[in-house]
């Protein structure tokens, strides 16, 4: 059964560390589109946080 993207996102920010296999789960579970979405949405988190720790 497919997870919703929005449900995914929730996991994983509950996890103080995510591993490859919380990403082989999360692409088992989305569609493609969705996997993509997800993966753009943490690699933009990360970015937003670095620069964020640049201004301290």
């Amino acid at each position: 059964m497919e997870k919703n993207l929005w449900t995914i996102i929730q996991e994983m920010n509950r996890k103080a560390v995510i591993t490859q296999a919380d990403w082989e789960h999360a692409k088992e579970q989305l569609s493609l589109e969705a996997f993509l979405s997800l993966h753009e949405y943490f690699n933009n988190k990360e970015l937003s946080r670095e620069k964020g720790d640049q201004w301290l």
